[in-house]
């Protein structure tokens, strides 16, 4: 995404949709307790830009999940790309 939109001038919609159709698929494992989490703090200091996009996709993405599913704010919270319990933390993957 920060590739797509800084260097390479595309809107933030067009680099989304490039950006999804191109990694769509996960081969990785989905148990939460396997999955990598960086401090937000952290990843703010060392790749700022980078923590915003991902800010910005979950913006996005937790829209789309209120959209489908109104009144499930369990289910945003667990879907969240952000981990807000404790020291807030990006899940990773």
């Amino acid at each position: 995404m920060r590739i797509l939109i800084d260097e390479k001038g595309y809107s933030w919609d067009q680099a989304w949709n490039m950006t999804r159709k191109i990694f769509y698929y996960t081969n990785h494992t989905l148990m939460s307790e396997a999955l990598e989490t960086w401090p937000v703090e952290m990843l703010g200091r060392i790749l700022p830009r980078h923590l915003g996009i991902i800010f910005e996709i979950n913006e996005w993405f937790l829209n789309e999940v209120r959209e489908k599913f109104p009144g499930e704010e369990d289910l945003v919270q667990r879907v969240s790309l952000i981990d807000e319990h404790g020291d807030r933390r990006v899940r990773m993957a």
